[in-house]
């Protein structure tokens, strides 16, 4: 490792740890500090043991990031990954217990127009109670662990090493195999789709009765058709770019505002299938879909939001040296 990157890697540790306001200054006046630090200090038989000499007085990146701010976070770099950890953990365990309720009542007593109705209620209930009642209740907890101090070790902040900083990570990154993942699903999605869709009948009961998409769905189906196209058209620059940009993140929040919309004119579209009974099942697949949907632009509006911070900073030094 050289003097460089373990420079880099401290810096980057800090600044993760600051609010985006002092994300730019910050690493700036660190970068000035610690090379004043190392010429002070010359001549060095060793410019690595200097450089983690000093980055050992200067403290953790923990202790180093509490000096440039007040205390206005409910939960702090410390705790948040595992509070983040037991959140999910928690809400995977609600959302399988209420899943598996809603299975035993369609196995036990069949698909029925009282069950459909329920279950977007069911869902919603589990969002806005539930769920939040379960996320405060956490929240709250390590809040209190975190206002009082609990679980800090002085002596582990005392002892750290900068050695073992992790590496400084591109937020422009991307995961080459979630990317191509999503492509093929994609893919997949537009064949079957397509492919049942056009037939006036795709499957025929036992009874004689056959069953198939609606005029209606077709009317939708070639803006989804459209939005998936540009999704894998999307998917297939960033592999070919190996990084996200501003651009790329921009379109794919467009095409979770897209999604979005093609739900809503579905849920509002009658009727999707030729029968009553499987159409109000299709209807009840598109709502948590549409839910899943409204997490998930949230979850890219974020990173979006992210991206347009990160580079503003990283364009702010050019600015004023230019």
């Amino acid at each position: 490792m050289t003097t460089h990157d373990l420079i880099e890697r401290y810096i980057d540790s800090v600044r993760n740890r600051l609010p985006y306001r002092l994300r730019r200054d910050v690493p700036l006046e660190l970068e000035s500090l610690i090379a004043d630090s190392l010429e002070a200090r010359q001549p060095v038989d060793n410019e690595e043991e200097a450089i983690v000499e000093i980055l050992r007085e200067m403290g953790s990146p923990d202790e180093l990031a509490a000096q440039y701010q007040t205390q206005t976070h409910l939960i702090g770099p410390e705790l948040f990954p595992l509070y983040k950890m037991i959140v999910l953990i928690v809400l995977s365990v609600l959302t399988a217990v209420l899943v598996a309720l809603n299975a035993i009542d369609i196995f036990s007593d069949g698909v029925s127009m009282a069950l459909l109705e329920r279950i977007p209620r069911q869902v919603f209930s589990f969002i806005f109670e539930e769920a939040a009642q379960v996320v405060g209740i956490i929240t709250i907890v390590f809040w209190g662990l975190q206002r009082f101090q609990v679980g800090f070790d002085s002596d582990k902040a005392a002892d750290w090493d900068p050695r073992k900083l992790p590496k400084v990570v591109n937020p422009e990154r991307f995961k080459r195999g979630e990317i191509i993942g999503e492509t093929v699903f994609a893919t997949v999605v537009i064949v079957v789709l397509n492919f049942f869709a056009w037939q006036e009948t795709f499957y025929t009961f036992g009874d004689g009765t056959p069953i198939g998409f609606t005029d209606g769905f077709r009317s939708i189906l070639m803006f989804i058709n459209g939005i998936l196209v540009f999704e894998i058209g999307l998917h297939l620059w960033v592999l070919r770019k190996q990084a996200w940009s501003m651009l790329t993140r921009a379109g794919q929040l467009l095409i979770s505002i897209a999604d979005l919309v093609v739900a809503y004119f579905l849920l509002n579209t009658e009727p999707l299938l030729t029968i009553g009974g499987l159409d109000l099942l299709f209807r009840g697949i598109i709502w948590v879909i549409a839910l899943i949907l409204i997490i998930d632009g949230l979850v890219k509006g974020w990173r979006f939001v992210r991206a347009y911070l990160i580079n503003r900073q990283a364009s702010a030094p050019q600015m004023m040296a230019s």
